[in-house]
């Protein structure tokens, strides 16, 4: 009776020390493709960047970004399907969503005509292990503001990052669908906070 129930004890043990491990190499398992531009200011490099413009009464906003983080095509297939992830259009739709609710809402208030620049220098996104047999689809989004021209407002280079929400790494390696979904929920936070900080600097 002590033998078998030490050996189910065991048993235990094993499979929470094996869900452990999962969870912790789940970040060396799977990493993805970073986007970084080397053009100063909010400068576009034609040959990576977008310049998208959302017209909003007095003002003209450009978002430079690049079209999409792609990931090379070993994690393509170690993933099961593509998992780029779009930057520049969902940024645009932000930005333009949110000024269309302050419009109706009448918080934009009529004033100096501004070009305001809302540059993406970096992007990085990867899975990060959380223990426990947990994971979460991570992005980093590194970004300038420029009004006027292509001189930043700051020296800082302002970032901001998000989380998708926990996945199982148990029993399986995180992949297709449920992937796409955890770095597109985490990329969509983090363009809203983008937006948020543009059109309130100083709050």
């Amino acid at each position: 009776m002590q033998r078998q129930a030490l050996a189910l004890l065991l048993f235990v043990f094993g499979l929470i020390a094996c869900g452990n491990a999962m969870g912790d190499n789940t970040a060396k398992l799977i990493r993805f493709f970073s986007y970084h531009s080397d053009e100063p200011g909010c400068r576009a490099n034609p040959a990576t960047d977008l310049e998208l413009v959302v017209d909003a009464d007095h003002e003209r906003w450009v978002i430079v970004a690049p079209r999409r983080v792609i990931s090379p095509e070993s994690e393509r297939k170690r993933a099961g399907e593509p998992l780029d992830i779009e930057i520049a259009e969902p940024l645009q739709s932000t930005l333009r969503q949110r000024l269309s609710d302050s419009r109706s809402q009448g918080r934009i208030q009529s004033g100096e005509s501004n070009i305001t620049r809302i540059k993406i220098v970096s992007v990085s996104h990867d899975v990060a292990g959380l223990g426990m047999g947990k994971a979460q689809a991570h992005i980093r989004l590194d970004f300038r503001i420029c009004i006027n021209g292509d001189v930043p407002e700051s020296s800082v280079v302002r970032t901001v990052t998000r989380n998708g929400p926990d996945m199982s790494t148990l029993w399986h390696q995180p992949r297709g669908e449920e992937l796409r979904h955890g770095f597109q929920q985490a990329a969509d936070e983090a363009f809203s906070a983008i937006v948020d900080f543009a059109l309130h600097p100083l709050d």
